[in-house]
């Protein structure tokens, strides 16, 4: 990658003194494939829009992904460059995250420039611990986020295998990041316990909104309460049908649920829709994006999310970026919603007391339209343009606190 032929295009940063220095090549390194073209869900989608703006404010970035999602094949490994300030190198995963890849992935990253920060997104993978222990190990400095890999949750569940992994390999290669950036202030809570001493700080997930202007008719006559997401066990929207059932809004409002099956949930989702005779209340979709998906959240009388564990949900900012009130679990490590009042928390899974909190937002007209008007407030700061320069800020921080930054002027071309 041919980055020093660009150095006056790319943007300065500050350096100590007067004294300007090139901006580094960010490597963003994700285990799982990275749509550039589409939008997607998970941690692809949120490194997909980190590379997006990035590029679009003309940083060089060099995308490392590996060719799968949730353990399916859906791209060609193979490096391409993009354009002048994007290059993507995909891998090709083995059947197992332990298994790699690991020496396609160290051979790329040894041969990086050496003004360079890199951004490892989740662990418990031999991808990115790889990576984290090649670039601990070349010097180079890196940011790691855990995207709710490291929740309470994701951490008790399969407790032997992911407590020996995280002793032998994972904890040892995550305590040598430069600084660990979250995405809610709750998901570091463990953190101590973990072992995790250095720096932490908090970055929130973003949302896209729609370019196009949304519809201010509603694409349903019956008002509704919305599940958005994957049809996760995690996210136990199962649950929600329980506790939707036992709502007294169930008699007004109709529950929507929204999401790719790709855990293959969706039966035990219908199972409990026929157990509670909520067959005509009840209505699952496959899943939704673009203008259709902020049609559905925009006109939504509350949106909900039961999650188990999560870092902090995307959907969550697209719901505040829509103006949808929110009911959802403390474990989405987002207390701001409920402390700014444009939702409710809920520290348990007791389905009386999710019925009465779906109850409150869709029956109480007024607290319906303060919590509207809150969320849109909190969502005119979570956009992807406002969020995504909080990152290049960040890696540029890294970068020259680390010691390797180098003025313009004693860059040559390689």
């Amino acid at each position: 990658m041919a980055r020093n032929s660009h150095v006056n295009q790319v943007p300065a940063i500050a350096g100590s003194g007067s004294q300007r220095v090139e901006a580094p090549l960010i490597v963003e390194v994700c285990p799982c494939y990275v749509n550039l073209e589409g939008e997607t869900g998970g941690v692809s989608n949120i490194v997909r829009q980190i590379c997006l703006r990035l590029v679009a404010a003309q940083r060089h970035v060099l995308l490392l992904c590996g060719n799968t999602e949730l353990g399916r094949v859906v791209a060609a490994p193979g490096r391409k460059e993009v354009n002048e300030y994007l290059t993507t190198q995909v891998f090709s995963q083995r059947p197992h995250p332990v298994l790699g890849p690991t020496r396609s992935v160290r051979a790329v990253l040894r041969r990086l420039p050496r003004d360079c920060v890199a951004h490892v997104h989740t662990c418990f993978s031999a991808f990115t611990e790889s990576a984290m222990a090649v670039l601990s190990r070349r010097g180079t400095p890196f940011v790691f986020t855990p995207h709710g890999k490291l929740s309470a949750y994701t951490m008790s569940s399969r407790s032997l295998s992911k407590t020996l992994w995280w002793s032998t390999v994972a904890g040892g290669c995550v305590r040598r990041a430069s600084i660990v950036a979250v995405s809610g202030s709750a998901e570091a809570s463990l953190f101590p316990s973990l072992g995790l001493r250095q720096p932490s700080v908090v970055i929130p997930n973003g949302y896209e909104a729609p370019a196009s202007p949304i519809s201010d008719v509603p694409t349903s006559e019956a008002p509704y309460v919305l599940f958005l997401g994957y049809l996760d066990p995690r996210k136990q929207p199962e649950f929600l049908v329980r506790a939707f059932a036992r709502s007294r809004a169930c008699g007004t409002h109709t529950l929507v649920i929204v999401g790719p099956d790709t855990y293959g949930h969706e039966s035990v989702v219908r199972k409990t829709v026929d157990l509670c005779g909520m067959a005509n209340r009840v209505t699952i979709r496959g899943p939704v994006y673009g203008v259709d998906k902020w049609m559905l959240l925009r006109h939504a009388a509350c949106f909900c999310l039961p999650s188990r564990g999560e870092g902090l949900p995307v959907v969550l900012s697209e719901a505040l970026g829509a103006g949808t009130p929110i009911v959802y679990s403390a474990a989405c490590n987002f207390p701001e919603i409920q402390a700014q009042r444009a939702g409710i928390e809920l520290g348990g899974f007791v389905e009386e007391e999710w019925a009465d909190a779906i109850d409150r937002v869709c029956l109480q007209e007024e607290l319906r339209q303060s919590m509207r008007a809150a969320a849109l407030r909190m969502g005119a700061e979570l956009s992807w343009e406002r969020i995504v320069p909080r990152w290049a800020d960040l890696y540029d921080r890294v970068w020259t606190q680390s010691g390797f930054v180098h003025s313009v002027s004693s860059i040559g071309r390689p």
